[in-house]
């Protein structure tokens, strides 16, 4: 059943990838159910955020940050300091997500929150890739705040790690930021 569950997790994986967000959530939910059963935490919490995280592609947020916020539970109880960080980041996109479309300044900051509190975790980890998409985050964060030399700090901290690493698709990613504060300082 443990590794039935796993391959409904990574058939979920795959139909998310497709964009086929309806199939994902079923093989989901059933790899999500497997676990239960089993009452195994660390695979219950994974499935959960894969669930959420096909919510926040959906645009429903609210679902999203629910079951980011179990799988957290989750992984705080089992003390998974790597997946409570990445947990962490989660919940910091959707409220970075939110105050996009919101354009409140409060789902910016409780995303900064969140974000600071990963990268904390992340950095005693020694998890630079975690470090890396948190910097990159936070950058964008206050590229929305309009902190816009904050940002470029951050981001300039995280292209330095992602170079170290050799983390290619990181660097396109912090690049393109980068590019976007330099054209709205003109």
């Amino acid at each position: 059943k443990k590794d039935e569950g796993k391959c409904l997790n990574n058939i979920g994986l795959y139909y998310w990838k497709i964009d086929n967000y309806n199939e994902a959530l079923k093989s989901y939910e059933k790899s999500l159910e497997i676990a239960q059963n089993s009452e195994n935490e660390q695979e219950q919490a994974n499935c959960l955020n894969n669930i959420g995280a096909i919510f926040i592609d959906i645009g429903n947020y609210d679902r999203a940050l629910e079951y980011f916020e179990k799988a957290l539970k989750f992984d705080r109880k089992v003390k998974d300091s790597t997946n409570i960080s990445k947990d962490l980041n989660n919940i910091g996109s959707i409220f970075r997500r939110k105050g996009m479309v919101s354009e409140e300044r409060k789902d910016f900051i409780s995303a900064l929150n969140y974000y600071n509190q990963s990268l904390k975790i992340a950095r005693e980890n020694k998890d630079r890739y975690t470090e890396i998409r948190t910097l990159n985050n936070i950058g964008t964060i206050n590229s929305h705040l309009k902190e816009n030399q904050k940002a470029l700090i951050s981001l300039q901290s995280a292209l330095i790690k992602a170079k170290d690493t050799r983390d290619t698709e990181g660097m396109s990613i912090i690049l393109n930021n980068m590019g976007i504060i330099y054209s709205q300082l003109g």
